[in-house]
């Protein structure tokens, strides 16, 4: 399992999940700060960054700024998935460096419908 892997999975089940949305995929080898997957669907927009936690997470602060400053003019979530405690971990990035105790939704095992069912949620 990679982190590239994890992006694709979540993206189709977030184009099956909120029928009618937009999903654009937009992390490449040429991209920085950019995060990887933005979601409209209902008159919002939401952005996720995501990232796989082996045991830690790999954050440029160049991405973790971005993700901030889009967090206070919109909504901008960190998408953990923690091979340590195999759970899916949902985070403002706020709160990015206390991840592990200061989730706004968390699940048991890589579960991408959860973070579909918590898009769903905030739009």
């Amino acid at each position: 399992m990679n982190e590239k892997t994890l992006v694709g999975q979540l993206k189709t089940t977030l184009l099956i999940d909120l029928p009618g949305s937009v999903v654009i995929k937009h992390a490449d080898a040429f991209t920085s700060g950019v995060p990887d997957l933005s979601v409209t669907w209902k008159g919002k927009t939401s952005w996720l960054e995501i990232k796989y936690a082996n045991p830690e997470i790999i954050e440029r602060k160049i991405q973790n700024l971005m993700m901030k400053r889009l967090s206070i003019q919109g909504s901008a979530w960190y998408v953990i998935y923690d091979c340590v405690e195999n759970r899916t971990v949902i985070v403002n990035p706020l709160h990015l460096e206390t991840w592990r105790f200061n989730s706004i939704a968390t699940a048991v095992v890589f579960n991408h419908v959860v973070v579909a069912t918590f898009i769903r949620s905030i739009h």
